[in-house]
């Protein structure tokens, strides 16, 4: 009898160890799932900050004299680098890295959905993690208007 026994309780012991593991690794499957989600949220909220810093800063070059705005930016693509310059685009923003893993990329589109005297800007915030490997898999697109100022009249006037 005495066999059986100690045979039993090293079978209940090794189900007992079995299931703690079991436990265990899904509790750090959690836990490693939850810290990564947080850590891409983090990731993402700096892109959109990213990108809304770079609307307003095409917003302020447009507003600051809209007519010399639309000749000097007259090309369609641009890519915005860390001190906020816009470089018109020859192949990728990949150049041009703010915070090392953003690439900012500006198009400004005359006309369109904006109106036809208006320019349309688009900023879009690309970067690449863990979770895929190509280029730019990752992004975040900010669009606004932009119009001349100086055309815009108060009411009653």
């Amino acid at each position: 009898m005495r066999t059986s026994e100690a045979g039993t309780t090293l079978v209940e012991t090794i189900v007992a160890l079995s299931i703690a593991v079991v436990i265990i690794g899904g509790i750090t499957s959690l836990v490693i799932t939850s810290l990564g989600n947080a850590t891409y949220t983090k990731v993402q909220d700096q892109a959109e900050s990213l990108a809304q810093e770079g609307i307003e800063t095409v917003r302020q070059k447009a507003n600051s004299n809209y007519s010399f705005f639309v000749s000097t930016y007259n090309k369609t693509n641009y890519c915005m680098g860390p001190d906020l310059s816009l470089i018109e685009r020859a192949f990728d923003c990949n150049n041009y890295k703010v915070k090392t893993i953003y690439t900012r990329e500006v198009t400004l589109t005359q006309g369109g959905d904006c109106g036809e005297s208006n320019t349309k800007a688009s900023v879009k915030v690309f970067w690449t993690d863990s979770r895929c490997r190509s280029v730019n898999c990752h992004k975040v697109a900010l669009d606004s208007c932009l119009v001349d100022n100086s055309t815009i009249l108060s009411p009653g006037i």
